[in-house]
């Protein structure tokens, strides 16, 4: 187990999408992150304070032999994305847009460009207030993705939890629930949804719709297209169910998607119910850009949406970097773009 944990280390990198959090929560998560690893950090924080977590990052880390760091309004990502015909992820001032799903793509983006290059890619958010529990999904990983290698197929691993506690406002009482307050949504849509494709009876139990803690072979991270904002995981499990349908428009894959669902409590930042609800619309948003799957969940759409309230918010949607690192190749703008320039540099 330890030689093939450290092989899988050697070919793995974690990428961290950070927003807002402050840098002990995020060096924390550093901390617990194997230092044999290649690490991303993907920030939208105020570009003022950029420095200081470039020169926090480069101090605290001493054990970790490679950490780049980019900032999601980074101008060279902007110019490299555009020119390889990403537009729609650009706003008004030339720069990427906020978003989950842009902070996603973008460290995919410098995963892709990594010499040598990885085969594992491991996502995890930077609000994770019980970080060692990332050790645990760590070691999952690497034992889930090594005892398929020999296999030919996409493959996704998803963390769920036994329970997702949160403290009440009113009460300070700790309240602990087995699903996020999105998933319960979604998760319902995913599986109805599965069980028309499937034509089967089996119960599938999707809980996993819209986790942020995963992982992918980067051949998948390559393959999946993705969507801005929060509903780049939702998005990303329907189009990896539609990789599996027959098409005249793509190649049809095998698909493996795993879920593992941790024993350890789950704490992170708790959201409000506004941002909640927004999170949720985004994520029926994604079902928009499948019109085969909407016919199968349409109806349960509809109700869901009148009962609760919620407009589905359509995301945009990026294409597969297979396809721009294809184009990359043919026009060779080397010149254009090297990951090592934001490579965190030891003091």
């Amino acid at each position: 187990m330890l030689n093939t944990y450290g092989q899988f280390l050697s070919r793995t990198a974690f990428a961290i999408l950070h927003k807002s959090e402050p840098v002990d929560v995020l060096l924390r998560v550093l901390w617990f992150l194997p230092a044999d690893a290649v690490i991303i950090v993907v920030t939208n924080c105020h570009l003022e304070q950029l420095d200081f977590f470039h020169s926090m990052i480069s101090e605290q880390t001493e054990n970790c032999h490679r950490i780049y760091l980019v900032h999601q309004k980074n101008p060279q990502i902007a110019l490299f994305l555009s020119r390889n015909g990403v537009d729609n992820i650009i706003g008004i001032d030339n720069l990427v847009i906020d978003g989950k799903g842009e902070g996603m793509y973008i460290a995919t983006l410098i995963a892709s460009f990594l010499k040598p290059s990885i085969d594992w890619i491991v996502y995890f958010d930077a609000d994770n207030f019980v970080p060692s529990s990332l050790l645990e999904y760590t070691i999952t990983f690497c034992r889930l993705f090594t005892s398929q290698m020999h296999r030919q197929l996409l493959h996704n691993i998803r963390v769920c939890w036994y329970s997702k506690p949160i403290l009440e406002d009113d009460t300070n009482k700790i309240l602990f629930r087995n699903m996020g307050r999105c998933s319960q949504v979604i998760a319902s849509l995913i599986n109805k949804l599965l069980h028309s494709l499937t034509k089967s009876d089996i119960n599938h139990v999707i809980v996993s719709s819209n986790s942020g803690e995963q992982a992918f072979t980067v051949k998948t991270a390559q393959t999946v297209r993705f969507a801005s904002g929060y509903a780049v995981e939702t998005f990303q499990m329907l189009d990896l169910f539609d990789l599996t349908q027959p098409s005249t428009i793509h190649d049809q894959y095998n698909l493996l998607l795993q879920q593992y669902q941790s024993p350890s409590p789950h704490f992170h930042d708790k959201k409000d119910d506004r941002h909640i609800k927004q999170m949720i619309e985004e994520s029926l948003g994604s079902f928009c850009h499948f019109p085969n799957f909407m016919t199968l969940i349409k109806n349960d759409l509809d109700h869901l949406c009148q009962e609760q309230a919620l407009e589905p918010r359509v995301p945009k949607v990026y294409p597969p970097l297979k396809d721009i690192l294809v184009q990359f190749e043919k026009v060779h703008h080397h010149s254009l773009f090297s990951v090592e320039m934001y490579r965190v540099q030891k003091k």
